[in-house]
């Protein structure tokens, strides 16, 4: 391997001058050699390639050549689909890297303009001409003997472009299959926001696209993050991947010669008469962040104060240990997973005991879950959302478990609604009230474990996927599915319930205090508690 830059490459094109055929010998060996990717972009194309080729974009194309699959994040307008869909897929042309590449967008349209510019580029481009020769792409024809617009043959390989949202069957070139499926910003802005759509897309990604793969293929997506829970960001956990952020926590600038801390602010903020993006808006396209900790309810950093790095509790250590649940159901469009909270109460602390997301669940089979889960812990009481099961809400008290539940509505209630049959609370409310004492580390998360840190990262990005916008409490991310039942929990605990089992029996009035200022107060006595009834 020689490695080459751009003034080297001058120097001996000015040495060379009245040897043309060696030249052209040199600089093509030079040129086949990928660490020399960066050099034969600023030959090849200069007109794209303007200034310095920083170093994130070199990082890019070791990223594209090692084996196996690999998924990167980049902020808009950091070059990324001129670095792969031009550069990176032209050198594998001119050196007869890949036979057959497919390259993948949202919809048609995207593909099409992907394939144009290689398209004009090796029919129009004077230095790739000059150095290769004529490599003139070769449209195919479609079953009715039209140019294809979706597909060229250059060099003896082919380019395949194919929109993401089509119905896929695999690929197929001759007998060959693709030694390489690029992905280029696959996720769709309106689909991403279907968890139904999101299921859709990486069941077709994992069952078909990446098994229409030659043996030895490899599957690459690059793109920006416009959801916590999108192909792009799924695909990054589960390849560990890579996320670049435009600046990061540290100020550090990814492309400085592109974008300033000045230019930034002034796409964020705007200037003059000139209006900003915003911050949301600026942490999804120039972060990868769609979740912007500034908008969030819930700050991160305040979650991750709470994480128990030397957890060493058991649910015997716990004086208290109670249920969250959030349903959710299969046929329901905006339906996740079902969250089932422990949560165990010590030294005035709240604390993580586990939480277990389950999916697909009729309501008959989360009872017999939720019964089951009762049988092991023996909860004080079960917290549980009554809007989702209203219809069946009658015949969860014939279950024998200590259930309470809960109206979401628009205004916290401690007397019953007429026309509700659990007591109502707003979760707007609910949820400033879980953010206060998230900043007052009310909360404990163990983080010791594997198991603990799968828990934990699920549970964090779910905390702060909430933000206000217009006053409206919006979700951000991911669906919070677990945070409910920790809002179920905090229900149990914060609101005034009258308890028939702490009633002194010697005084005929009727004390109603908090569940949680009892139980504190039964714990310093040394009172043992007896079992809850169902509470109406």
């Amino acid at each position: 391997m020689v490695r080459v830059d751009i003034v080297t490459v001058a120097k001996v094109m000015k040495k060379l001058s009245n040897n043309e055929q060696k030249l052209k010998q040199l600089l093509k060996y030079w040129f086949s050699f990928s660490e020399n990717i960066d050099t034969f972009s600023k030959f090849i194309f200069p007109e794209y390639i303007v200034g310095n080729v920083p170093n994130f974009h070199n990082e890019f194309y070791n990223i594209f050549l090692q084996d196996g699959h690999d998924a990167i994040a980049a902020p808009r307008g950091h070059a990324k689909s001129t670095t792969i869909g031009l550069v990176f897929i032209s050198w594998n042309l001119v050196n007869k890297i890949e036979k057959y590449i497919v390259y993948m967008s949202q919809n048609h349209t995207k593909t099409v303009q992907f394939i144009e510019p290689i398209n004009v580029e090796f029919k129009t481009n004077t230095r790739l001409k000059w150095l290769y020769g004529d490599l003139s792409p070769k449209k195919n024809k479609d079953e009715f003997g039209r140019d294809r617009e979706d597909c060229i043959d250059i060099n003896g390989c082919r380019v395949e472009a194919v929109s993401y949202n089509k119905n896929l069957r695999g690929f197929k070139y001759g007998n060959m299959r693709p030694t390489l499926i690029i992905g280029d910003d696959i996720d769709d802005d309106e689909r991403v926001i279907n968890p139904i759509m999101r299921d859709r897309d990486r069941k077709k990604l994992f069952e078909i696209v990446i098994n229409s793969l030659d043996i030895n293929g490899r599957f690459k997506i690059v793109g920006t993050i416009i959801h916590q829970d999108c192909l792009l960001k799924t695909c990054i956990n589960k390849f560990l991947g890579k996320i670049y952020k435009a600046i990061d926590d540290k100020g550090n600038i990814l492309w400085k010669e592109r974008f300033s801390k000045t230019k930034l602010l002034e796409i964020r903020d705007g200037k003059g008469k000139k209006e900003g993006i915003g911050t949301s808006a600026f942490a999804k396209e120039y972060l990868n962040n769609p979740i912007d900790n500034e908008t969030s309810t819930i700050k991160i950093e305040d979650v991750v104060a709470c994480y128990d790095y030397s957890w060493d509790y058991s649910y015997e250590d716990m004086d208290e240990v109670y249920l969250g649940v959030d349903f959710a159901f299969s046929d329901r469009i905006t339906a996740d997973a079902s969250a089932f909270v422990d949560v165990g109460i010590k030294d005035k602390k709240k604390h993580i005991l586990n939480i277990r997301w389950k999916k697909g669940l009729s309501l008959p089979k989360q009872l017999t879950y939720i019964r089951s889960l009762h049988e092991a812990h023996n909860y004080s009481i079960i917290g549980v959302e009554e809007n989702s099961i209203k219809s069946t809400s009658s015949d969860i008290h014939s279950l024998g478990l200590p259930i309470k539940m809960f109206w979401t509505g628009s205004r916290d209630s401690v007397q019953k609604d007429s026309n509700k049959k659990g007591k109502s609370y707003s979760k707007v409310n609910a949820v400033e009230r879980l953010s206060v004492e998230f900043e007052n580390r009310m909360w404990v998360i163990p983080y010791k474990t594997e198991e603990h840190k799968k828990i934990a990262s699920t549970l964090s990005s779910e905390l702060t996927s909430w933000g206000k916008e217009d006053g409206k409490l919006v979700e951000l991310g991911v669906h919070p599915d677990s945070p409910i039942g920790m809002i179920m929990v905090n229900e149990i605990l914060n609101k005034p319930r009258i308890i028939s089992s702490f009633i002194n029996k010697t005084n005929r009035n009727t004390e109603v205090v908090s569940i949680e200022d009892k139980i504190l107060k039964n714990i310093n006595n040394n009172v043992v508690m007896k079992e809850l009834p169902i509470i109406e």
